[in-house]
C-alpha cells in the first residue's frame, strides 16, 4: 500500500484516497474470477490484480485528472475519496455487507526457527512477494525510460513537459503501477486472512498511507522496512494475548517515530535518491 502511495505522490503530487478501494477490488476481483468464472487459482490471481488495475485507470481518468487540468490538486483528495466510497459502498450491496470466505491455497504450515520463534509458510510467502514487488518497482523506476520520465515529471512537470514527456501519459503508467500493487495487497491480505470484505481498505489505506509519510516520502525499500517493523510490533502484541490493542500499539509506534523524525525513518536520502535521479531525466535542458 505504501508503495502504491509513494508513487502517486511522487509522480503526481497528490494523495488518491481510492487506492485502499483497489485493495477490496482485488480481492473480490480474484474471488469472482475463482468461484464465478472457474479459473485455476493462479490466473485467478492475476485477475485479480488487472481487476485493481481497470478500476485504478477508470479513477485516475475520471476522479483525477480532470480535477488536475483545472488546477485543483486539493480537490483531488476530495474525489478520489468519493471514488473509494462509491466502490467499497457498491461492493457491499453486492455482499450485503457479509464477509466472504476466502479460498486459501494450502493448508496452514508451519516452520520452527531458532529460539522457539515460529512462522508460517504463508508469512514467508509475504514476505517474499513483499520483496519482489520492491525489486519489480525498483527497477522500473530506476532502470527504465519509463522510470526516467517518472522522476522527471516527480522534479518539475513544467520543464519535462518542455523536454516532450507527456505528463498524463506517465501519470497513467505511475496509476497503472500503483494499482497492480494495491490489486496484490488484496489479494495477499485475503489469502492470509481467509476472508474478504468490503470496507477492509479503509484499515488498509490508512496503514499505508501513514507508513508512507513515517518511511519518508520517495524511499521505496524504506516503505517495505517500515511496514514490517509495523507488522512484527503488532504480531508481538498478538503474541502477548492483547489482540484488542495491536492497532493501537502500532499507530502509537508509528506517531512516536513522526515525532521523533518528522522526516521519516529514511526521508532525507530516499529523497535525495528520488530528486538526483530526476535532475539527471532533465540534464539536457542544462
Amino acid at each position: 500500500m505504501a508503495l502504491g502511495y509513494n508513487l502517486i505522490y511522487g509522480v503526481a503530487n497528490i494523495l488518491s484516497f481510492a487506492h485502499g478501494a483497489l485493495v477490496v477490488v482485488g480481492s473480490f476481483g480474484m474471488l469472482a474470477a475463482y468461484l464465478l468464472l472457474g479459473l485455476p487459482y493462479p490466473l485467478a490471481m492475476a485477475a485479480g490484480v488487472l481487476a485493481a488495475v481497470l478500476v485504478g485507470y477508470l479513477v485516475e481518468i475520471t476522479a483525477v485528472r480532470p480535477v488536475i487540468r483545472r488546477g485543483g490538486t486539493w480537490g483531488v483528495m476530495i474525489s478520489t475519496l468519493g471514488a473509494a466510497l462509491f466502490i467499497e459502498f457498491g461492493i457491499r450491496s453486492l455482499t450485503r455487507g457479509r464477509p466472504m470466505p476466502f479460498p486459501v491455497p494450502f493448508e496452514p504450515v508451519h516452520i520452527d526457527l531458532p529460539l522457539g520463534a515460529q512462522v508460517t509458510l504463508m508469512q514467508l510467502v509475504l514476505v517474499g512477494a513483499g520483496a519482489a514487488l520492491l525489486l519489480a518497482l525498483w527497477l522500473a523506476v530506476y532502470r527504465t525510460r519509463l522510470g526516467t520520465a517518472i522522476q522527471a515529471i516527480a522534479q518539475s512537470p513544467e520543464i519535462a513537459s518542455c523536454l516532450g514527456i507527456d505528463r498524463f501519459r506517465i501519470q497513467f503508467f505511475t496509476f497503472a503501477m500503483a494499482s497492480a500493487a494495491a490489486g496484490i495487497a488484496g489479494v495477499l491480505y485475503s489469502i492470509y486472512y481467509g476472508q474478504a470484505f468490503a470496507f477492509m481498505g479503509i484499515t488498509l489505506g490508512l496503514k499505508g498511507l501513514v507508513v508512507m509519510k513515517v518511511a519518508g516520502i520517495g524511499h521505496l525499500p524504506g516503505c517495505v522496512a517500515t511496514g514490517l517493523m509495523l507488522g512484527l510490533i503488532e504480531t508481538m502484541v498478538i503474541g502477548y494475548g492483547e489482540s484488542t490493542y495491536r492497532d493501537l500499539v502500532g499507530y502509537g509506534w508509528l506517531l512516536l517515530v513522526f515525532m521523533l523524525k518528522p522526516q521519516g525513518l529514511f526521508g532525507e536520502r530516499g529523497r535525495a535518491r528520488f530528486e538526483s535521479g530526476a535532475a539527471l531525466a532533465v540534464k539536457p535542458l542544462d
